[in-house]
């Protein structure tokens, strides 16, 4: 009997890459673009949906937090850098699980003989961006096993990283300015709705993504309050870094120990950093001149200078751009509080409540916030034609990569392209109804081969807002798309094939059902007939959305 090989891919480069070396394959895609790569050229893969199923999602969300909640992290003196730290070790611990079980599975069934690229990291030669994990998993975990390695690109060591201190190009803060986190998510809105000479500052890091600004905008902003404070990179070098002890952790028979520690190192330096960050932006001497700190991250570098500011009067406010939930049962729990921790935690002094949806997290999952302001939408669309006369249906769902991997109420590629299939096969053409389906801006380059796929689908990477705009409805598993559809009085279908995750129960309008839970094909064809006679009487349960004035409200404390 001959040999059959399988290799674990992250990108169409790395795929071409074994192709060179070995014809007859069956390859195993970690994300979205593989597996389009492998449909669209007809190449051998595996069906990771026959693989996986619910119970695996709930054995890796047990296994990630019962070690999380072990870990000792005592000497990280801020709350949002432990917050980071923690979701960070999640994704390299996730990245492994989800690999590891994939072959085990597979090689309890049959002998498994593995050919991998051996790529590791980011390297210009790999000609894409993707971060390459998978070979330096299975090389340091399935010691003894069939595996053979084209590169040993995986067994390069970290570099040790020079931490230097960190200077601002700023003294003086304007009295009762406001401080935010990024323009991002909407955030721009604080600049139309504040006082018209209230100053609006932001932290800029040398080492954060250049945003294409064109020379207009730049002094349009400048002209209505807008100000950047640069924190640069001084000469001076730190000697004494910042290190937490040494990481023992097993997945079942395989010693993952190397690869957390290793992802621990990298985090390390980054705490240091932003710890010499942190201590820059503490020497800015008139800080109690800011009366507000508006931020939509709780973790990391973000989150910190709530802390920063708590003896100060400024007023540090988080406005979520996450979409967080009551939660229903023991895994609901533990991965909506995941998702809280990052969007909706923290040391701040008020939390913006900008939705029923929210609101209803208060009673379990964020039942430790108190101090709320009940302020209605902020920064998610604010769409407001009727949509009496729209013909269009948005699908939008959040979609991870390899290296930012969540489980149980995200739904896996595989899985994003199985609701595809079923929203192709939908007989909406007599009724003149259309599938906008929304593709982050990171998955681009895939539009047209989705196209091509799914010819009865309408794929693009526009705004939110704009698809919003053209839809009476939208369909999704667990986005803040749903969060941007209901502020903007769109009906949501929340779809879940696989009857593992409800995002929220309940209604948002008082005796009227606009959010719809649906599990097959036939339950989804019944709620869309439904809607088409329901949006020609929507408009009666409108729910008022005036973005001014809830900013107004919230400015005035």
């Amino acid at each position: 009997m001959s040999q059959q090989f399988f290799s674990f891919v992250q990108s169409k480069e790395e795929i071409e890459f074994i192709l060179s070396k070995q014809q007859d394959i069956t390859f195993i895609p970690l994300n979205l673009n593989t597996l389009i790569y492998l449909k669209i050229n007809t190449l051998k893969f595996l069906n990771i949906k026959k693989t996986l199923n619910n119970d695996d999602f709930k054995k890796f969300l047990n296994f990630s937090e019962r070690f999380l909640n072990t870990l000792k992290l005592d000497k990280i003196e801020y709350e949002a850098v432990k917050i980071q730290f923690k979701s960070q070790i999640r994704f390299i611990i996730n990245s492994c699980i989800y690999v590891l079980e994939i072959f085990n599975k597979l090689n309890n069934s049959k002998k498994v003989n593995l050919i991998q690229s051996g790529w590791s990291g980011r390297k210009t030669n790999y000609e894409t961006d993707e971060l390459f994990l998978a070979s330096k998993i299975l090389a340091h975990c399935l010691k003894g096993k069939n595996i053979k390695f084209l590169t040993k690109d995986y067994e390069r060591k970290i570099r040790k990283k020079t931490i230097y201190e960190y200077k601002t190009n700023y003294s003086l803060i304007s009295n009762n300015s406001i401080l935010i986190n990024n323009l991002g998510y909407n955030f721009y809105r604080i600049l139309l709705f504040k006082k018209f000479f209230q100053k609006v500052y932001r932290f800029k890091f040398e080492n954060e993504k250049k945003n294409i600004t064109s020379f207009f905008k730049k002094i349009f902003l400048s002209l209505i309050g807008y100000k950047e404070i640069e924190v640069i990179k001084d000469d001076k070098r730190i000697n004494k870094n910042f290190k937490l002890p040494e990481i023992k952790l097993a997945y079942g028979k395989f010693d993952i120990s190397k690869i957390i520690n290793d992802r621990k190192k990298e985090l390390e330096v980054e705490v240091s950093e932003t710890y010499s960050k942190l201590t820059a932006i503490k020497k800015i001497i008139n800080f109690e001149n800011l009366k507000f700190y508006f931020s939509f991250h709780c973790r990391g570098l973000d989150g910190s200078i709530s802390e920063i500011l708590a003896p100060t009067k400024c007023k540090t406010i988080n406005i979520s751009h996450g979409t967080v939930s009551e939660f229903y049962n023991k895994y609901d729990r533990l991965y909506k509080k995941i998702i809280a921790e990052s969007v909706f935690s923290g040391k701040f002094k008020n939390y913006a409540v900008q939705s029923k949806i929210c609101e209803q997290s208060l009673l379990n999952t964020n039942k430790k916030i108190k101090k709320i302001i009940k302020t209605k939408n902020l920064i998610y669309s604010n769409v407001t034609s009727n949509i009496k006369y729209k013909n269009k249906i948005l699908y939008a769902v959040t979609l991870k990569k390899f290296n930012g991997l969540q489980f149980y109420g995200v739904e896996m590629y595989y899985e994003f392209y199985n609701n595809l299939d079923l929203l192709n096969s939908l007989s909406l053409k007599e009724k003149k109804i259309e599938i906008l389906v929304n593709l982050h801006s990171s998955h681009k380059s895939l539009v047209n081969d989705m196209n091509h796929l799914f010819p009865n689908l309408k794929f693009s990477s526009k705004k939110i807002d704009h698809l919003i705009n053209q839809s009476f409805a939208l369909i999704s598993f667990s986005s803040t798309a749903i969060e941007d559809a209901v502020s903007s009085n769109r009906f949501v279908v929340l779809l879940d094939q696989w009857k593992r995750y409800r995002h929220f129960k309940g209604n948002i309008y008082k005796n009227f059902n606009s959010i719809f839970y649906v599990n097959n094909k036939l339950q989804l064809t019944k709620t869309i007939e439904r809607l088409l006679k329901q949006k020609m009487k929507f408009n009666f349960f409108i729910n008022p959305n005036n973005v001014k004035h809830n900013f107004k409200k919230i400015l005035r404390n």
